[in-house]
């Protein structure tokens, strides 16, 4: 299972937290392997989370 990593290590290459990735999961958006109660996550899925594009939230910038 070289191909695989732990949820902390695909939120650290995708630049989020675990918690988010754990939710993804959870929404059925990611696709993962449950060990115990760990989770792994293959890098090719990785690079494809990594790719989607993420719909910034919040306030837009204000007009100049």
């Amino acid at each position: 299972m070289s191909n695989y990593v732990t949820t902390a290590a695909a939120a650290k290459e995708m630049g989020v937290s675990r918690v988010w990735v754990q939710r993804l999961i959870k929404a059925g958006r990611a696709n993962a392997v449950r060990i115990g109660r760990d989770y792994l996550i293959s890098l090719d899925e990785v690079k494809r989370l990594k790719s989607e594009e993420r719909k910034k939230t919040g306030r837009p910038p204000k007009a100049k």
